[in-house]
């Protein structure tokens, strides 16, 4: 895969620093795909192309009552998150897509709210209303739960004889939208039996717009009975709703296009052009840098929002936050490289532009290293855009050792591409792993791989188990051979020493055995470590030579090992797990069963609750999946190998079982 996102083809538009430019967020299944097309449909411009949905951000371009409205619809699942930080970055408003049937979870209102930490425009659009089970008002109640109370339908749905959604009303202006008949709707006026439970949203409404007017003699007029005219609360809302303290709900039926003309409407009058937005906050040359601003005529700068193809032709889509890219030499990362081309978005042809201004979103074709995350800039000091947060990886896949160097090299080439990939040798163990954020990140990792062709053989997982001894021992092999353990610290790892080598010149051989006794005088496949090996050569033993000394001094070892009191020892990890708050006490209740150490819970600077604590890796290689359930999609952790401890009697059986498997083939399907 070269290219993962491709723009839709529509006439040239206008000026791009006039235009909107925003993201569709919210849980797969939700219909964001759904919508972006009708969005299409309902403005006129043709179908766009997206290479890779699950992944991938596509770009929709149309334009709306003569103003370009550029939509990234972001991916769902929430392995992906990362891309859909990379969305917001690149745009001045977000739209977040909720169900009516299967509602909202915390992890969409971690995203609420990181949205809200930068002040960036929000608008709820409500799907689904075709679902018997649908609720506009719980899921507005909902919204307002998660979101805040500034949450505030603008539009209700109304059904028709079909139970089918045929129309909207209006709660500012009480005007009916009648969809019966196709785009565009019939607007006329309300009947008594429309107004029927809509007078307190109303009233609702219209009070916290007025509350949140920049009029400030608005709220006393309205207290002192002054009928405020219907155009001048309209102004009002959509002005709020481009300072980001007002967030409209309004419901849509994708499918039939009710309400899809009042979104393009609310895109193009509420949320604010490229021009008024706020760059995200820089440094140059390691120290804050003053706020970046939208002159076309300063310094460059831009953020990769993704990057993909090999190194010698790399494709990038880009926000430019401040200045003018260019093509010829410029700076990516404090790297110089070559950009060959660019394309905007508001061209249908795909035919190269000359430079993108700041606030327009693009494609850059480049020669040198480039990745997501990466600040695009030609100014004389080092820019560093403060990059989006990412997930870490946890979720490994074991790399077999037979992989051909093609295959490998494919893999290197994508974990290159897709920053959430992490490829390394565990030290523990010696395999090589493939990091992933969670299993359908693995899925499409893999699929992506067999796609072009190259099918990645897998084995199990190996955990990094060990073995060692609780006291010193002794023991005399029947050849004469003599033994003493001696337990060591922790991680020191094993020593063997002959008490007197002069007397036995094979000393390989005796090395050899000594490491054959410690795996056969502890547990079945655990190499056992952390203690001193004393061999003595005597009596009969001085006359072997070869592999019988070999087998003597291994037996001999066995004993010694058998009797010193073998344990097991587990790989444990430090983990930080960051989640909402309301979500710690079954997650702390769930470390316990899990055998963990809970060491502290902090609060980090957007209020989420971050829990550090002792895991056992074994219990950490599908966590991310039941660490989701049980925080309602806001869950997700960090971990590091921290030390080995022993496991208890009862656990032995398990791990061992785990040590055994570990030795079987897997099926190279996976």
């Amino acid at each position: 895969m070269r290219v993962e996102v491709e723009l839709s083809e529509t006439k040239a538009l206008s000026v791009p620093m006039t235009g909107r430019q925003v993201a569709l967020i919210g849980k797969a299944g939700v219909g964001k795909s759904t919508l972006a097309a009708s969005l299409r449909r309902v403005a006129g411009a043709a179908d766009g192309r997206q290479i890779h949905p699950t992944t991938g951000v596509e770009v929709t371009v149309a334009e709306w009552r003569g103003v370009p409205v550029t939509v990234l619809d972001t991916p769902g699942d929430a392995d992906f998150v990362s891309a859909v930080r990379a969305g917001l970055r690149g745009v001045d408003g977000a739209i977040f897509v909720v169900s009516a049937v299967d509602g909202l979870d915390a992890g969409i209102q971690l995203l609420w709210e990181e949205c809200g930490a930068v002040g960036l425009p929000r608008a709820v659009v409500v799907t689904g209303l075709d679902d018997p089970r649908a609720d506009m008002d719980e899921t507005v109640a909902l919204a307002q739960r998660l979101f805040g109370d500034t949450v505030l339908p603008i539009q209700l749905p109304l059904l028709g004889d079909d139970e089918a959604v045929a129309g909207l009303i209006d709660l500012i202006t009480a005007d009916i939208r009648d969809y019966s008949t196709g785009l565009p709707p019939i607007i006329r006026e309300p009947e008594t039996v429309h107004w029927e439970g809509t007078e307190e949203a109303r009233e609702t409404l219209i009070e916290t717009v007025i509350a949140d007017s920049e009029d400030e003699t608005l709220p006393d007029r309205y207290l002192s009975g002054e009928e405020i005219p219907d155009d001048a609360l309209v102004a009002d809302m959509q002005a709020a709703v481009g300072r980001g303290v007002f967030y409209p709900a309004l419901p849509v039926d994708a499918r039939t296009g009710v309400g899809v003309d009042v979104l393009l409407d609310l895109i193009v009058d509420g949320f604010p052009p490229p021009g008024d937005a706020t760059p995200p906050p820089a440094m140059v040359n390691g120290e804050p840098a003053p706020p970046l601003s939208t002159d076309p005529a300063a310094p460059a700068v831009a953020s990769i929002l993704r990057a993909n193809g090999p190194q010698d032709a790399r494709t990038c889509l880009v926000r430019v936050h401040t200045g003018t890219v260019r093509t010829g030499s410029t700076t990516v990362a404090g790297e110089s490289v070559d950009v060959r081309k660019i394309h905007n978005v508001y061209t249908s042809d795909g035919s190269p532009v000359p430079a993108l201004t700041a606030g327009e979103l693009g494609m850059i074709e480049l020669t040198g290293p480039a990745t997501a995350g990466d600040t695009v800039t030609d100014g004389p000091a080092t820019t560093i855009v403060e990059p989006w947060e990412r997930v870490a990886a946890t979720w490994p896949i074991a790399i077999a050792e037979d992989t051909d160097a093609r295959a490998l090299a494919a893999l290197r080439e994508l974990a290159r591409d897709d920053r959430d990939l992490r490829l390394a040798v565990e030290s523990g163990t010696g395999q090589l792993l493939l990091w992933c954020v969670g299993e359908t990140h693995a899925t499409v990792t893999m699929d992506r791989l067999r796609r072009n062709g190259h099918a990645l053989p897998t084995a199990p997982v190996a955990i990094a188990v060990r073995g060692t001894v609780t006291n010193p021992a002794t023991a005399t092999g029947e050849t004469g051979v003599v033994c003493t353990v001696t337990p060591l610290p922790t991680e020191t790892g094993t020593t063997i020493d002959r008490a007197d080598p002069h007397l036995s010149p094979d000393g390989s051989r005796i090395e050899h055995g000594a490491r054959l006794g410690l795996a056969e005088g502890g547990f079945p496949g655990v190499v056992t470590t952390d203690l001193a090996v004393d061999v003595s050569i005597t009596g009969a033993a001085l006359t072997l030579t070869g592999e019988a000394l070999e087998r003597a001094v291994a037996d001999s070892v066995s004993a010694a090992v058998a009797a010193a009191g073998p344990i097991l020892l587990e790989p444990v990890d430090l983990v930080r797990i960051t989640l909402a708050q309301s979500y710690v006490r079954p997650v702390l209740a769930d470390l316990t069963a899990r055998r963990g150490v809970w060491m502290r819970t902090d609060t980090d600077d957007r209020d989420r609750a971050v829990i550090t604590a002792h895991l056992p890796a074994i219990e950490l290689n599908r966590y991310i999946v039941d660490l989701r359930e049980l925080s309602a999609g806001s869950g997700f952790f960090d971990r590091q190998f921290d030390h080995h401890r022993q496991v208890p009697v009862d656990g032995q059986p398990t791990i061992l079982s785990i040590v055994a498997a570990q030795e079987e083939p897997m099926d190279q399907s996976s």
